[in-house]
């Protein structure tokens, strides 16, 4: 949106800006040609209006949303895509894809799309640390990432069940 991109110098022109754009055009089912145009203009916009900051692009993490016409295939085309574009543009990546994968991403997203406060706690965790790795900057800190423990194999859920002596059990 021209109007909000009009506005990133509002409080003064940033070094670092971080494009995160593909959810909803994985929704819209728009081509990869058409997202690929996209991010590009987006990143000539930003460098035309503040000069040259650092830019980020940050990949789509999973998801198994299937409203829309959301498709996993379109989200990892538009990430192979981003990462092309990146090492074009001389952007840094910022990898969702790589933290939030299929058997965590309910830990991080309060529905199929958007972040919850936990999820948002890691993405800011993620950023620092791509932005730090592009800059040369040592990240000494751990990314811990929660995943869905496993259950043994037969087992098809954990459930508590509550009597006079509660137990847990697995059924």
């Amino acid at each position: 949106s021209d109007a909000r991109i009009n506005t990133i110098d509002d409080n003064g022109k940033p070094d670092i800006v971080i494009i995160y754009l593909g959810t909803n055009d994985c929704c819209g089912n728009y081509t990869l040609s058409e997202y690929s145009t996209a991010i590009k203009t987006m990143i000539s916009k930003v460098r035309n209006l503040v000069g040259d900051p650092q830019i980020y692009l940050t990949t789509l993490g999973y998801s198994a949303y299937t409203g829309a016409k959301y498709q996993d295939s379109t989200r990892l085309a538009y990430n192979e895509e981003l990462r092309k574009i990146a090492k074009e543009q001389e952007c840094g990546i910022v990898p969702l894809d790589e933290y939030i994968v299929e058997d965590n991403y309910m830990i991080y997203l309060g529905d199929n799309l958007h972040y919850n406060a936990k999820g948002a706690l890691l993405l800011s965790k993620i950023y620092e640390k791509a932005i730090k790795d592009y800059n040369g900057i040592a990240f000494n800190e751990d990314i811990e990432v929660e995943h869905k423990e496993q259950l043994p194999e037969g087992v098809l859920a954990t459930v508590t069940a509550t009597t006079n002596s509660n137990f847990w059990g697995n059924y």
